[in-house]
């Protein structure tokens, strides 16, 4: 399975895990990228421009970043990109965009003077963080709902997924819900009092990565169900 990154010359691919790297910028001028998602072999990186640099914009690969085309001219102010299905939306210092169908036409979704810190996507649920506060949509964007209740009111940096259970990286704290986001829970007693930067999880464990204090983990058992195996019970023998 390929693994792709941004790194220090552009995007990056391995074949082999991780333990080896190669460059993937076939077709891309510039090497500034801020934001990069996948869909399965479809990949999308927006690139930055400097003053005096190569032209920024969003560009799409379909063959695993062999060869890369620009989907838009403009990618300057766009902090993340997201997949929901094949609806590609993007986090910008000015809202979030939708484009359908890798189409042309950008449509404007919502918080037109708001900056996006986080999107999250667990079909067919939409998470987007803004600098006030985070919202739900069920239906691509069309409606959003405020989702805020039991959050400690600092910004939603990262999320992560276990089945429908949601985990988000809130200030220094890690909540959790069961319903969508309706209702949070802090289980982040534990964790040092840096901000959590980004979340990811295992059958086993939840991590949360921090500004400053290191990876930190803890069991998923007690926080979300667990998923019993299917047995057959044979009745002994009396003797």
């Amino acid at each position: 399975m390929n693994t792709f990154a941004l790194g220090g010359g552009g995007i990056i691919i391995s074949t082999d895990n991780g333990m080896n790297w190669v460059l993937a910028n076939n077709g891309i001028p510039s090497s500034s990228f801020v934001a990069m998602a996948g869909n399965g072999s479809i990949i999308v990186a927006s690139a930055a421009h400097y003053h005096g640099g190569p032209p920024g914009g969003i560009y799409i690969t379909f063959d695993n970043a062999m060869n890369w085309t620009q989907l838009s001219d403009y990618g300057d102010w766009i902090n993340i990109l997201a997949f929901c299905g094949n609806n590609l939306f993007a986090g910008t210092s000015g809202g979030i965009y939708r484009l359908r169908n890798f189409g042309e036409n950008w449509d404007s979704v919502g918080f037109g003077n708001q900056y996006i810190y986080a999107i999250a996507v667990n079909e067919p649920n939409l998470y987007v963080s803004t600098n006030i506060g985070l919202f739900l949509s069920t239906d691509l964007g069309t409606n959003w709902t405020s989702i805020n209740n039991g959050l400690n009111n600092n910004l939603v940096n990262s999320f992560t997924f276990v089945g429908n259970d949601i985990f988000a990286g809130c200030g220094s704290r890690v909540f959790h819900s069961t319903n969508n986001g309706t209702n949070w829970t802090d289980v982040g007693n534990d964790l040092p009092g840096s901000d959590i930067i980004s979340l990811t999880n295992d059958a086993t464990f939840i991590y949360a990565g921090t500004a400053g204090d290191g990876i930190w983990k803890r069991s998923l058992i007690g926080l979300v169900p667990v998923e019993l195996t299917s047995f057959t019970a044979n009745r002994s023998e009396e003797r």
